[in-house]
């Protein structure tokens, strides 16, 4: 067996493989130099992560996580460098392991322009690329066949160590990380800096994303290491966010998938709150995420919102403690939730009555937020020049109207609608729930996902209000994917009209 230091020494076959290389592909002279270097056919082995070969219940030929192949996420890459001025080198860190106490790790959860450049779900890890020609990290006397690699993209991995694969499970390991992720070179995440140091040496510009929280503690060691590297850095976050803010028809798809999700969740939940006679905040909760989970999601998208009666009007409201009625009333329950489905988020918000029949004030308010939803949602085209700002503004006014008719008392000249509708209606939607926050003023476009999720929020002391409204709070949130034409609702499954929140809760 070849050790890992002898991995790119093998000098029995170096005459050959140079001789053939013009007429080999490049897939056979590296399974020929595995085969003969004693190493294990890395096609089929498990790693940390789901992969074709070894999962193939969850993913298709050629995917590298379910839905993307690695084909896409080297044109991501790709796009990235071209986008960077000469002769330079971008850093993009995975997250680290978090400890949520003693040893006992929080839930893993990539560094999200790391997974979008690369699809690997492993910590402390690190992607480099660059556009200076004939790129390598080999050293002298180490030879490399790459397989369909990318030149100038390089991918630092932990160490395969067994010790520690026993406890928390099989790694990639750097000698088969760019095979199976289609980079140009892997090494050890221990060798980062030596690996790097003649490259960002040639480097003009180091650009970095800060996005993870490891990049600090990365500088601090790349300085120390390298110290002419100091006066060369820059943030590269925003471009990279520019990217993401347009999505594949891919993303598009796993971003549909997890709004189906979410919304069937909300449909049998509020089911069970007739049928089954859910009190709690909690137990809502509970039913949730266990139909989001059932459904595929990983994880949900953030803390479930959970708010019954009045405690809709705090707009964060997360604590999940209390009973879903107090009295002979049936309050309404507003539910904000979301499902992260293979790296993509949905966030979807819906108001029941815990009843099952709306009364005639929870009616009122709840169309006249859902007719501002619809008409917002109509907006959401590429020919009409509007902004995430611009959307904000239409809303303004739709709210102030809707206000009016309800019949509370404010003045429409001043900032007095911020009483009941205190935030913003929109907001980035992708792999993470506010996605891309670095990008605020483009003209939606097709491709990009934004929140549509106006509100009505009326206080218990609001004398401004008529009696019979207050303490009524109710948001209606959309997914929606824009488009030449028609803007495509991709929450669509959750049921949002009255008639069908009713049907969904009474019919068995």
């Amino acid at each position: 067996m070849i050790t890992r230091t002898h991995r790119f020494l093998l000098p029995v076959y170096l005459s050959t493989l140079h001789a053939s290389r013009s007429s080999l592909n490049r897939g056979v002279i590296h399974q020929i130099v595995r085969n003969a270097s004693g190493f294990p056919d890395p096609t089929h082995r498990v790693i940390g992560q789901p992969r074709p070969e070894t999962h193939p219940h969850l993913l298709k030929h050629g995917e590298v996580t379910p839905g993307i192949t690695k084909g896409e996420y080297s044109d991501r890459r790709r796009r990235l460098v071209r986008s960077l001025p000469p002769a330079s080198v971008l850093l993009v860190p995975s997250a680290p392991e978090i400890i949520m106490s003693n040893d006992i790790p929080y839930i893993f959860r990539q560094n999200t322009n790391f997974l979008y450049l690369t699809g690997f779900q492993e910590p402390d890890a690190m992607l480099a690329l660059t556009n200076i020609p004939n790129p390598s990290l080999m050293k002298h006397g180490e030879f490399a066949v790459a397989y369909n690699h990318d030149p100038g993209s390089f991918l630092f991995v932990r160490d395969r160590v067994a010790a520690r694969e026993i406890w928390d499970g099989p790694r990639a390991g750097p000698d088969d990380a760019h095979f199976i992720f289609g980079t140009q070179e892997s090494y050890s995440s221990s060798q980062i800096y030596d690996r790097l140091g003649r490259l960002l040496d040639k480097a003009e510009r180091v650009y970095f994303s800060s996005s993870s929280p490891s990049w600090t503690q990365h500088r601090s060691k790349l300085i120390d290491n390298i110290p002419k590297v100091q006066h060369k850095l820059f943030n590269y976050d925003e471009t990279i966010e520019s990217m993401r803010v347009v999505k594949s028809p891919a993303e598009l798809s796993l971003m549909k998938h997890a709004g189906d999700v979410a919304g069937t969740a909300f449909r049998r939940t509020i089911r069970a709150v007739k049928r089954d006679g859910l009190k709690t905040e909690s137990e809502v909760a509970a039913h949730l995420e266990f139909h989001c989970k059932m459904q595929g999601a990983q994880r949900l998208g953030f803390p479930p919102v959970v708010a019954a009666g009045s405690n809709a009007l705090t707009l964060h409201y997360v604590s999940d403690t209390d009973v879903l009625h107090r009295s002979s009333t049936s309050p309404l329950v507003l539910v904000d939730v979301g499902a992260e489905v293979d790296g993509y988020n949905s966030d979807i918000t819906r108001v029941f009555p815990v009843s099952g029949r709306f009364t005639e004030p929870q009616r009122r308010v709840y169309n006249a937020v859902l007719e501002v939803n619809m008409k917002c949602i109509e907006v959401c085209r590429s020919n009409t020049g509007i902004t995430l700002a611009g959307l904000q503004s239409v809303s303004v006014v739709l709210i102030k109207d809707a206000l009016k008719k309800l019949g509370v008392r404010f003045n429409p000249d001043n900032r007095e609608y911020l009483r009941y509708f205190p935030h913003n209606v929109t907001h980035w939607l992708g792999m993470d729930l506010h996605d891309t926050p670095k990008i605020s003023d483009l003209e939606l476009v097709p491709g990009m996902v934004v929140t549509i999720e106006p509100g009505i929020y009326i206080p218990l002391d609001d004398v401004n209000a008529p009696e019979e409204l207050r303490g009524i709070g109710v948001r209606i949130e959309d997914d929606v994917a824009v488009t030449e034409s028609s803007p495509l609702v991709l929450s669509s499954a959750a049921p949002k009209t009255i008639e069908d929140i009713e049907a969904a809760m009474n019919t068995e």
